[in-house]
C-alpha cells in the first residue's frame, strides 16, 4: 500500500536556482590579475568554507581565508562581487513543479549557504522561493547538511 506523502524536501542551489563558479573564478582573476582557471584549480570547499556556511565565521573573515588560500590579494569589495556572481537564473523547470505542488504537500528546502550569499539569493530568487513553506539555512541552524545534527 501506498503511503501518502508528509512533506517534500528540495535543495536550493542547483535545483531551484542555477550556480556558475566560473563566474567567481572570472572576476576575482580579473580584480587580481590572475588566470580564472589558476583559481579555480586552487579553491576547495575546505574548512573556512564549511565554517562560514554553519555561521561560525562572517564574510570578511571568509575572505581572509581566501586571500590566503589563492594567494590572491584584491580588496573585499571584489570578493564580494565575484562571490555573488556565482548566482545565474532561476531551474525553470523545478520551479513550474513547485509551483503544481506546493498546495498539495507541504514544500521544505534544505541550503548549506552562507549568510552574505543568503541575502542575494532570497532577493534574487524570491518568486521562485514563495514556493516553500520554509528554508532552512546552515548559516541559522549552525550545521551543514550532511551532518547528522
Amino acid at each position: 500500500m501506498d503511503k501518502p506523502v508528509d512533506a517534500l524536501l528540495f535543495d536550493v542551489g542547483g535545483v531551484i536556482m542555477g550556480l556558475d563558479w566560473n563566474r567567481a573564478f572570472q572576476r576575482w582573476g580579473r580584480a587580481g590579475h590572475v588566470p580564472p582557471e589558476a583559481l579555480a584549480s586552487l579553491y576547495t570547499f575546505d574548512e573556512p568554507y564549511e565554517r562560514h556556511e554553519r555561521g561560525e565565521i562572517g564574510e570578511l573573515d571568509y575572505y581572509a581565508s581566501l586571500r590566503r588560500s589563492l594567494a590572491l590579494d584584491i580588496p573585499d569589495e571584489e570578493f564580494r562581487a565575484g562571490w555573488d556572481a556565482i548566482f545565474t537564473e532561476p531551474v525553470h523547470e523545478t520551479v513550474a513543479i513547485l509551483e503544481k505542488l506546493r498546495d498539495r504537500v507541504p514544500v521544505y528546502a534544505f541550503s548549506n549557504s552562507n549568510e552574505a550569499h543568503r541575502s542575494v539569493w532570497e532577493r534574487k530568487f524570491h518568486a521562485a522561493l514563495r514556493n516553500f513553506r520554509r528554508v532552512f539555512v546552515s548559516c541559522q541552524m549552525g550545521v551543514r547538511k550532511p551532518e547528522r545534527a
